[in-house]
């Protein structure tokens, strides 16, 4: 569901409870507006102060902040995230709904650091599961970074403890990434950068990975490989689950073995 659809719902909801008041009462507030000193116009509408940064065409680049989510299954979608990332949700489903909320609309902000939310999960009136999604367009997954392998590999233990495990794990060359699915089953991956600072991913031309059995990089860790090492001999396909543990080590292994 849109935006558009929300504003939409807000507006429904604003016209079944009009009494004939409304219009009046946007054509004051209006009045009321054109009324204003040229100064309090200028910071109600700040278009107007701003024309000169626009006229500059500076190019300034924005840090992503947070992504948001619809969902019909609120409580799980929460639970999930919120083991995941190992946090607590700044607002909580069922929290007292703002003045202006949607009938029926609930939400939930969870944060990872100080940002108020990074990810916003929206409960809305009339959704539903799309059992057809997979072949639907539409954002694909997104990514969570963590700053070294060990930790990588420490909540993949964690989460197994959960029962939360990876439909898929693989060395990118980029990176190392394991891919979980959520209730609603977005993909989420969690991963860490291989890439020495200043270097270039061109170097790795296989872009979809090598697929690897976190089983056996965590051993491989235990038993004192380098971070380096292993890296090198994952991408080069040495930690493939023999035994199919992931569906796509079976077709890396199937390669594999045409190929030789």
């Amino acid at each position: 569901m849109s935006w558009t659809h929300v504003a939409e719902l807000r507006h429904a909801e604003s016209v079944c409870c009009d009494d004939g008041q409304g219009l009046s009462a946007l054509a004051g507030a209006s009045a009321q507006r054109a009324a204003r000193p040229a100064s309090v116009q200028a910071l109600t509408f700040p278009e107007k102060r701003l024309s000169g940064v626009s006229a500059s065409r500076k190019s300034v680049r924005p840090t992503l902040h947070h992504f948001g989510m619809t969902t019909a299954n609120l409580e799980a979608m929460v639970d999930w995230y919120t083991k995941v990332l190992d946090t607590e949700p700044n607002h909580r489903p069922g929290a007292p709904a703002a003045a202006h909320a949607v009938s029926g609309w609930r939400s939930a902000w969870i944060s990872n650091d100080q940002a108020s939310h990074r990810i916003a999960i929206m409960a809305l009136p009339g959704l539903t599961n799309d059992a057809q999604r997979s072949r639907h367009k539409g954002l694909h997954h997104v990514a969570f970074a963590y700053a070294t392998l060990d930790d990588l590999l420490a909540t993949y233990a964690r989460l197994k403890e959960l029962r939360i495990e990876p439909v898929r794990a693989a060395d990118h060359g980029a990176t190392t990434s394991l891919y979980y699915e959520d209730p609603d089953r977005n993909s989420i991956e969690l991963m860490v950068d291989n890439l020495e600072d200043g270097e270039r991913p061109g170097a790795f031309a296989n872009s979809m990975g090598t697929d690897v059995d976190p089983e056996q990089l965590i051993a491989a860790r235990a038993a004192g490989m380098s971070v380096a090492e292993l890296h090198e001999r994952a991408y080069a396909g040495e930690f493939c689950s023999v035994n199919g543990f992931y569906r796509h080590c079976l077709v890396t292994a199937a390669n594999q073995s045409a190929a030789g």
